[in-house]
């Protein structure tokens, strides 16, 4: 959070695809990491940018970007990758390799 928070100005600017790593917050009463998690997820939304999910085939294969509009509480390490991407671009999202 402290790194988006941090290079705001920058993502605003040029719109980035941004990859990034937010780990499970597992429950509920886990307060700091829910904190941390949903100051994100304003800072996203106050930026115009949406969050996909990233669900892997195998270490090296993605097999589904999903559009989420919250990270929720959970506790699935599968899904801790995440790709941020500004509206603007989401028609261009398809056609990006991994």
């Amino acid at each position: 959070m402290e790194v988006i928070k941090g290079l705001k100005e920058i993502i605003v600017k040029d719109k980035p695809f941004v990859l990034i790593e937010i780990l499970p917050v597992y429950e509920i009463l886990n307060k700091d990491r829910m904190e941390r998690q949903t100051a994100l997820e304003e800072i996203l939304n106050s930026i115009d940018y949406k969050l996909f999910r990233i669900h892997k085939k195998n270490d090296t294969e993605v097999s589904l970007l999903e559009l989420i509009e919250a990270i929720g509480v959970h506790s699935n390490i599968e899904w801790c990758d995440y790709i941020l991407c500004h509206e603007s671009m989401l028609s261009t999202l398809s056609v990006i390799k991994f």
